[in-house]
């Protein structure tokens, strides 16, 4: 009898009403499971380029700005975990909406976060770290993200109060989205314009790299260009972006609609997404080294360098002197 007064009070939703196989609670709490293990590292991983001494000076404000984001943009694909209300079909309307307006704003925001650091590391691989960074460039670069996420998040968030049937909770996924065609129309050309940019930005700065290479090959030749960084720092920040990049546009792909498969496999993607670039940023040098506090102290460095694998030219050195 209790078991039945239980039941008829607080029944469990089983997820039936779901397109996610035979066990939607397995399938979802997997999914769960990767985006609160890659947020939780890449929370550690903000603390240390923040607060890490020997990290954060060698790191640009785009870079923490990015990974700001990537730890921010869970919350809102987690909300319906955190409600509990994961295995409904039609979960609560207000959260469904707080999801739907808060995940299209990040999806901007990260792609534009992702655009911004990677046209600093351009301009830094081509002109070398300078010496002070203006004020004013700091904060365009930090605000562009943000001014996207409220470009996206704001009108998903109006259509939805003012159309509530159109906020939905997708029946082979594990958020909700808006049905409105106009408005999705204007999402994709907004995500397909920063995906452009992210391919011209990551383009130019291969091209820039053969061309540093080929003519790294003498001391000489290299200085006249004022190489700023040894050519293995450089490949290291181009691998690290295009391994981004790609999953970027792997997942972007796969959720515009564009391909043939359901949502199993973005949903993936989406959940995996802050554990790959985690591990991705977490294998630099220094910030190995910097977790690594039991092991002998790293040999004290003058320069200053984006991601620290390595160090300034002795020219750029001498400037600041």
């Amino acid at each position: 009898m209790t078991v039945t007064v239980l039941l008829a009070v607080d029944p469990p939703a089983d997820g039936a009403n779901l397109d996610l196989g035979s066990s939607p609670r397995s399938l979802l709490l997997f999914w769960f499971s990767l985006l609160t293990i890659g947020q939780i590292g890449v929370f550690a991983l903000l603390c240390t380029t923040v607060f890490g001494k020997s990290v954060s000076q060698k790191r640009l404000a785009s870079h923490k700005n990015f990974l700001m984001f990537t730890f921010l943009s869970p919350f809102a694909t987690l909300l319906l975990f955190y409600s509990g209300h994961y295995l409904e079909a039609e979960p609560p309307y207000s959260i469904c909406l707080a999801q739907a307006s808060l995940k299209h704003g990040f999806d901007a925001a990260f792609i534009s976060s992702t655009l911004v650091m990677i046209f600093e590391t351009w301009r830094v691989v081509k002109h070398g770290m300078p010496t002070t960074i203006s004020t004013a460039r700091t904060i365009t670069a930090c605000f562009i993200p943000y001014f996207c996420f409220i470009v996206l998040a704001l009108p998903v968030a109006i259509i939805g109060i003012e159309q509530p049937d159109q906020i939905y909770r997708l029946p082979d996924a594990f958020y909700c989205s808006i049905n409105n065609v106009p408005m999705t129309s204007v999402a994709q050309v907004v995500m397909t314009l920063l995906a452009a940019g992210l391919f011209i930005c990551e383009g130019t700065l291969g091209f820039l790299l053969v061309v540093i290479y080929n003519h790294t090959k003498s001391v000489q030749k290299c200085t006249e260009i004022r190489c700023s960084q040894p050519i293995t720092w450089q490949m290291s920040l181009f691998i690290r972006s295009a391994l981004i990049l790609f999953y970027e546009a792997v997942a972007m792909y796969l959720i515009s609609g564009m391909s043939q498969s359901d949502h199993f496999v973005s949903s993936f993607f989406l959940s995996s997404y802050e554990l790959a670039v985690f591990i991705v940023f977490a294998t630099q040098r220094d910030i190995m080294h910097a977790w690594a506090f039991w092991r002998r102290p790293e040999p004290e460095m003058d320069d200053v360098s984006v991601d620290g694998s390595a160090t300034l030219a002795p020219s750029f050195a001498h400037e600041r002197a």
